[in-house]
């Protein structure tokens, strides 16, 4: 971004700098403490217990730290996946600053700090590597979504459990850093006091809760203001004592090289840089240029005594390190000169979404019910790859909760009512102490194919919603419920019904063939003789050929009754079928195999069918 902007604010005197605290509302937290206390800068530190619900207050172990007092406590998070503080704030729109503090010192004894993810309303910030020697904190400038801010610890590696040792939270005015983007936070990397000679300042010197730290670059000069008074002239608002020091080149012929370090990727910086000029003698004597990265900006400088000069905005996306130059110009006197600064990075665009509240809905309903599940805060689903671990959603915009895993969650009572969570496809509460009847809803739900109530207290009568072949419900383990009889499957039936016709088809083809070839043998042979009187009974022995007898009856199929056949022996002449008693004893061996093999293939079909069609229970 090449707009940068020169600040110059033109107060009445009566609007001299103040050290009026606490204004725009600030918030200090420190965990793991357990009552309240007043700090010998004045701020009323709290305990964390009324903005989270889980985790535990430990003590760093004696004798490894020297910090300050609220890195004497913490509270460590075990026993969750993603913990979350609920911070108030006075309303969406609110411009807020969130620093948060880290302090490991051994505090379990295992020598090992722990690495995690932190968040703040559902972004994701940056990855903690807590120290075993030594504090680290990180600072964030954002603008709220709501009445209220979250901030979130989240459990990336096994068995290292994040932990909280401070939080402040702090409300500027709407006008302070006004030329950031609002879409996007902005991360501190430096906010420097040049020339300072204490190692930092922060409240109640700084009203808004910053912390400068003192820095004297080398080939560099410190100078002190020779006033007493500041006119507060720049809406980003640094303090006195934080101005009424700095630092100038050794001669006016020498530039100011300053180098900031920075992450070697491509990052968006955004500078905040103050001066004013120490000294009356110097008035109108001292100009500079400035450049950023080379990059001049058209900024050109003659500071003014006893007011504020800023220029603020966003240099060019770059990688590596941001380097400052402050070169005089031909006319000038006295050499560059700079008394504060401030460097940020900026984020990505902040997220909007938030998971979708019919889910949310649901979800403070089974909260409610089961205190098991209250210490659970923060959006469930975002951002995305750090839900809530009993819960699984999708990957939309807003996401949408589509599985619920609670097995041996230890949930006792009855199942509250949650049928606005229309997405859920897996609901698995096996293996808890769930009472009363199973809700008729579940099987209502659209998505819904599995259902675990395994191993419950649940009594009554399974829903006929869920009598359904759509979703698998488990449900034993529940003495007192009644479930459904199975269906009856008519898959079987048909499947019987079509192999017994072509059963029958093929005996029918069978004996057309067996008719056609009877009478076309018939044709080429002499008139047979004539037949004797047909007998009453079905074993009734048939005279063929030259009055030879001959027996030979066919299993059937259907009832396993014999059925006579009249055939001429063998070697013989033929009789009225003008078969051979060996050519019909091959058709018929034919037949039955084919028969055979049907039925078998009938029985497996059929089986198959009744396990397939029968519904789960």
């Amino acid at each position: 971004m090449d707009t940068w902007v020169r600040v110059f604010m033109f107060m009445p005197l009566f609007l001299l700098h103040l050290f009026t605290p606490g204004m725009g509302g600030s918030l200090w937290i420190d965990c793991g403490v357990e009552e309240s206390y007043l700090d010998l800068n004045g701020r009323v530190w709290v305990p964390d217990h009324s903005y989270i619900k889980s985790g535990e207050n430990k003590v760093v172990r004696s004798g490894t730290t020297t910090h300050s007092q609220i890195f004497l406590t913490l509270r460590a998070f075990s026993s969750q996946n993603k913990n979350c503080y609920i911070l108030p704030v006075s309303g969406a729109g609110v411009k807020l600053l969130l620093r948060v503090g880290f302090y490991y010192g051994n505090y379990d004894g295992f020598s090992k700090p722990p690495a995690f993810d932190i968040q703040f309303d559902n972004n994701i910030w940056v990855n903690i590597i807590t120290s075993e020697e030594k504090a680290v904190a990180y600072e964030v400038v954002y603008v709220a979504s709501s009445s209220s801010t979250t901030f979130c610890v989240t459990r990336t590696i096994p068995n290292e459990f994040p932990l909280v040792s401070a939080i402040e939270l702090t409300e500027l005015p709407k006008n302070m850093y006004s030329h950031m983007d609002t879409e996007r936070a902005l991360f501190i990397q430096s906010r420097i006091d040049f020339g300072a000679t204490s190692e930092y300042i922060g409240y109640p010197y700084d009203e808004h809760n910053r912390v400068w730290w003192s820095w004297t670059p080398s080939n560099t000069d410190v100078v002190i203001a020779d006033f007493s008074y500041l006119i507060n002239s720049v809406s980003d608002d640094p303090p006195f004592s934080v101005m009424s020091t700095a630092v100038e080149s050794a001669n006016s012929t020498s530039p100011m090289y300053l180098s900031f370090d920075l992450p070697m990727s491509e990052r968006s910086a955004y500078l905040a840089i103050y001066f004013t000029e120490v000294s009356e003698m110097a008035v109108g004597n001292r100009t500079f240029n400035i450049y950023v990265d080379g990059k001049s900006y058209n900024m050109t400088l003659s500071p003014r005594y006893r007011m504020i000069d800023e220029f603020s905005g966003y240099a060019d996306p770059a990688v590596g390190p941001l380097n400052l130059t402050l070169s005089s110009t031909p006319n000038s006197n006295f050499p560059p000169l700079i008394s504060a600064f401030e460097l940020y990075t900026s984020s990505d665009l902040l997220t909007t979404q938030s998971t979708s509240q019919t889910d949310l809905e649901g979800l403070a309903k089974l909260s409610s019910a089961f205190i098991q599940l209250q210490s659970w805060t923060g959006d469930p689903c975002l951002p995305l790859k750090s839900n809530w671990e009993w819960l699984q959603c999708s990957n939309d915009d807003a996401p949408r909760v589509n599985a619920l895993y609670l097995s041996s969650y230890g949930l006792e009572g009855s199942l509250p009512i949650f049928e606005e969570m229309q997405a859920l496809e897996i609901i698995d509460l096996h293996n808890n102490s769930l009472t009363g009847e199973v809700p008729y809803f579940l099987g209502t739900l659209p998505n819904l194919r599995e259902l675990n109530l395994e191993n419950n207290r649940f009594n009554g009568e399974l829903p006929k919603s869920l009598n359904n072949e759509k979703i698998n419900v488990k449900a034993s383990g529940n003495p007192g419920l009644i479930l459904p009889k199975r269906k009856k499957s008519n898959a079987s039936l048909i499947i019987g019904m079509s192999v017994l016709g072509s059963l029958l088809l093929i005996i029918i083809f069978l004996l057309v063939i067996i008719c056609c070839l009877c009478k076309g043998r018939s044709s080429k042979r002499p008139p047979p003789s004539p037949l004797p009187h047909p007998q009453t009974s079905t074993s009734t022995i048939a005279e063929v050929g030259n009055n030879h007898k001959t027996n030979l009856t066919s299993s059937s199929v259907e009832n396993d009754q014999s059925v006579p056949i009249q055939v001429g022996e063998e070697g013989g002449e033929y009789g009225q079928t003008g078969f051979s008693t060996g050519e019909i004893a091959d058709i018929q061996k034919q037949m039955v195999s084919e028969l055979g093999h049907l039925i078998q293939e009938h029985a497996h079909v059929s089986l198959a069918s009744n396990e397939a069609s029968a519904p789960p229970l």
